[in-house]
């Protein structure tokens, strides 16, 4: 699971001092609703709204924990649609640390009763459910003075802004006809070569490209079909990292699944990999490529008008 963020009390109160603790293993989630709403548990003692979740218990695995935390604290079973990441919390003036681990999920079936401790109770604890932007909001803006809810606020807010992203990179049509993006290197192999359209292009060509030193087998990914588990869609991105360069080199969509928006998804995921790497990013294509890939890039933001000519003697 990807590393989201490390909270100290450098960030809270200004000390570069960090407990040594065990830490304590932790899960949260957003969970979306029937109406695209997730939850929030608020704790009225406190005014606090913070993410559903909570420790993981002896013999339980993350994903039991975090359905057995989201029943407790939302009356809710779910599904768990994706890993989100993890954000590390080390806070020195209570010698405690804790690894949480965040997960987008949704709710199945109906909304029922919540099954809180007493400790929750006496928090008067309750769940409301809210647009993602308006969470995000309303945690943003509360001022706490209190440092344990310094370190919650901190974390919940880092949370948020990474689901809003996921959901960017995963905001396809029917998306639940298709498996998470993955890296390509994970179920591609030669004799799946049907997604490459040029001719003049064999899959042992596309093998030799690993050999580059530009190449980075997390920039290779495709999205595939959850029935079939074949590929429906490819990207492959180069690093150069003597100039953090990253260049999109190609990104691919089998015809009949072309206008779902999977191959901006892919841009985005692509972008998304490079960004704490890489200074700018290029992006290629034939100029008189039918497939017209200028037109998939300016729609996902890019910009400029510079053609490069590769002259073949």
């Amino acid at each position: 699971m990807k590393h989201i963020l490390t909270i100290t009390d450098k960030e809270i109160t200004g000390s570069d001092k960090l407990s040594a603790a065990k830490p304590r293993i932790a899960v949260n989630a957003i969970l979306f609703d029937a109406d695209e709403n997730i939850a929030l548990c608020y704790m009225g003692k406190y005014d606090l709204h913070t993410l559903p979740g909570g420790g993981v218990e002896v013999g339980e695995d993350l994903h039991t924990a975090i359905k057995r935390e989201i029943w407790e604290e939302t009356g809710c079973q779910c599904k768990i649609l994706g890993e989100l990441g993890q954000i590390t919390e080390n806070r020195y003036e209570h010698d405690f640390t804790q690894e949480r681990s965040y997960y987008i999920a949704r709710a199945t079936g109906e909304k029922g009763e919540l099954h809180l401790t007493d400790e929750e109770l006496a928090e008067n604890t309750s769940v409301v459910w809210l647009p993602i932007e308006q969470a995000l909001q309303i945690i943003s803006e509360k001022e706490h003075d209190n440092y344990q809810r310094k370190f919650i606020q901190k974390r919940d807010i880092a949370a948020l802004t990474e689901a809003l992203l996921w959901l960017r990179l995963h905001d396809i049509p029917g998306y639940d006809t298709f498996t998470k993006i993955e890296p390509l290197n994970k179920g591609w192999s030669p004799d799946k070569k049907y997604y490459i359209e040029n001719k003049d292009l064999s899959a042992n060509d596309v093998s030799g490209w690993m050999r580059y030193p530009v190449f980075n087998k997390m920039l290779w990914v495709f999205i595939c079909d959850k029935d079939s588990l074949l590929p429906v869609a490819l990207g492959i991105a180069d690093f150069d990292n003597s100039v953090k360069e990253g260049s999109l080199e190609w990104i691919q969509v089998l015809p009949e699944k072309r206008g779902m928006g999977l191959g901006k998804s892919i841009v985005f995921e692509l972008l998304y990999r490079l960004k704490d790497h890489v200074d700018f990013v290029t992006v290629s294509g034939e100029v008189d490529n039918p497939s017209n890939p200028e037109a998939l890039y300016r729609k996902c933001g890019f910009t400029g008008d510079d053609i490069w000519y590769v002259i073949r003697t």
